[in-house]
This record gives structure tokens, C-alpha cells and sequence, in this order.
């Protein structure tokens, strides 16, 4: 009788649906959370609503509104042969939309994911409007934030004093679907404050407006 329903429990196991498996093995996959140190990289300033301009050396002005900025606990999955997918562990993720009020079409938005890649590594891929580079997936490029070399960046007599500086590799312009111009190669992002300026191929340097 013990065999019989040694075997009933093993059957019932196995025959779950892949989501209850996760829901009842939950506490075995990893989940990486953001530090007390790394809260800090979560820029909680852009709060919704919230306007912030970039403004160049011929006086020409980009804004850009907040439209959400929220935590996430997402899951990370590889493929499998037969078309599905297998859990490899949670993480944390603050992902943050801006939507330009210059350009008023769909496509003009600013995106960021900072996120837990694993115990040591807090990683950054974003989307931007005018980044000069082809992408089919959601973001467009993706760097490291928090074990990559920083520089000083003086702006307007702000320092910034660990910034970073992403460069798309390209130096060609590409015209988008809508007319409008995708020319920037090169953005400089502070661990604190996020996106503090950018450059593009037209030789105009973007700085952030405080």
C-alpha cells in the first residue's frame, strides 16, 4: 500500500504544468536582489511626471517627460530544444520610460533597465530614439554599471564623478522609418544620476540642463 501511494505522489509531481513545478521548487532558483549599496543605481529622483532637458552648444533643446519608473522582480529563462524554456533564477530590475516632449511620435522614447545580473554585477540596457545602431530586440545596447571604469564630468559646475561613457562603435547616421534622423554614437550615463549627456555625428554635445 506504501509502494501504491509512493508511486501516486510521484506520478502527481510529474505531471504538473511547467509554472506549478516553478510555483512548488520556488525557494531553490536564485533570485538577485539589489544591495543597500546599490539602491543607489535605482535613480528614484525621476519621479513621474518629472522633465529633464539636454541642451547643446547651439542652444537647441531636447526634453523628455517621466512616464513610469518602477521595481521589478523578473525571471531570467534559457531555451530548450523542444521550444520551451527553463527558469535560471529571479532578479531585480528598475525600469524606467521617458517619452520626449520635442518630438512628439511614437518611436521618440528613452528607456532604461538597471538591473541584477548576478551576485556581483549591476548591468544597464537601455533604448533611445536617436542611438545610430539596427536592434530587434526591446533594448539597443547594454553595459556594465558598477565594475566598469568611471570618469569625472564637469557640466554646468556639476560634478559628476562616476560616469561612464557607452559608445555604439558606429559613425554612420541612420534615417528611421518616420524621417527622423538616428545620429547619436556616444552617451555618457552617471551611476547616480543616469543619463547626464550625449554626442552625436553632426558634432553637437548634448548636456544635461539642472
Amino acid at each position: 500500500m506504501k509502494k501504491i501511494s509512493f508511486l501516486i505522489l510521484t506520478l502527481l509531481m510529474f505531471s504538473c504544468t511547467q509554472d506549478d513545478a516553478r510555483t512548488f521548487s520556488n525557494d531553490i532558483y536564485p533570485y538577485y536582489k539589489f544591495s543597500t549599496s546599490e539602491e543607489n543605481y535605482r535613480l528614484l529622483h525621476l519621479t513621474l511626471n518629472k522633465e529633464i532637458e539636454f541642451k547643446n552648444q547651439n542652444d537647441e533643446i531636447i526634453k523628455f517627460k517621466v512616464v513610469s519608473n518602477e521595481l521589478r522582480k523578473l525571471e531570467n529563462s534559457s531555451g530548450t530544444f523542444s521550444g520551451g524554456s527553463i527558469l535560471n533564477n529571479y532578479y531585480d530590475a528598475q525600469i524606467i520610460k521617458l517619452r520626449s516632449v520635442t518630438d512628439s511620435f511614437e518611436e521618440a522614447t528613452l528607456e532604461f533597465k538597471i538591473y541584477k545580473f548576478d551576485n556581483e554585477k549591476v548591468n544597464v540596457s537601455f533604448y533611445f530614439y536617436k542611438w545610430n545602431i539596427n536592434s530587434s530586440s526591446q533594448y539597443m545596447q547594454s553595459f556594465n554599471l558598477n565594475l566598469a571604469p568611471t570618469q569625472q564630468m564637469m557640466i554646468n559646475s556639476v560634478n559628476y564623478a562616476n560616469t561612464l561613457e557607452v559608445n555604439s562603435i558606429s559613425l554612420v547616421s541612420i534615417q528611421s522609418n518616420n524621417g527622423y534622423l538616428r545620429n547619436v554614437n556616444k552617451l555618457f550615463y552617471d551611476q547616480r544620476n543616469g543619463l547626464v549627456g550625449f554626442n552625436d555625428l553632426e558634432g553637437k554635445e548634448w548636456r544635461l540642463q539642472q
